[in-house]
């Protein structure tokens, strides 16, 4: 006969829930980024899906197909695509920052 095996009741931790990094210049950076870049996009200085540049960087109409109920045409696509540059700068910026110490 096998002996079965005892259930060790562990005591509890706590768990400690930190809120730094809202605050923090990472957070800043990413958010500014990502800010400066919707903005840009949403009022027409960055290329859109119904914007697009030329080979002279002059911004053009163009008929996309996608439908929005922005007045600037401003679509999901656009959010995604900014929002992704956006937070791809940042983590350059502060990739660059923490590599010379400065972060």
């Amino acid at each position: 006969k096998m002996p079965s095996p005892r259930l060790v009741m562990r005591s509890r931790s706590s768990v400690k829930v930190s809120a730094d990094f809202l605050g923090s210049p990472a957070n800043l950076i990413v958010c500014g980024c990502t800010a400066l870049f919707l903005v840009a996009g949403r009022f027409g200085i960055a290329p859109t899906t119904n914007k697009l540049a030329t080979p002279g960087l002059k911004l053009e109409e163009f008929k996309s197909g996608l439908i929005s109920n922005d007045p600037a045409g401003f679509t999901v696509v656009d959010v995604l695509y900014l929002g992704t540059s956006g937070h791809a700068v940042a983590i350059g910026i502060v990739l660059g920052l923490k590599g010379i110490g400065a972060l």
